[in-house]
């Protein structure tokens, strides 16, 4: 979660990795702020679980 500046917390951002399926981890991506983090977030994905991908 981030702050406004002011104190307030403005919105929030959490990535999860799906690693049910066999050989394959499906990352998962959701915020408050629409897309604001998601290039940040890909990237993290990539180098938790190199090979993940996004769900169809």
């Amino acid at each position: 979660m981030n702050e406004d500046g002011l104190g307030n917390d403005a919105y929030w951002s959490l990535l999860m990795l799906d690693t049910r399926a066999p050989k394959r981890v499906v990352d998962h991506h959701y915020e408050s702020a629409g897309s604001r983090n998601s290039t940040i977030a890909e990237q993290l994905a990539a180098k938790l679980a190199p090979g993940c991908s996004q769900p169809a």
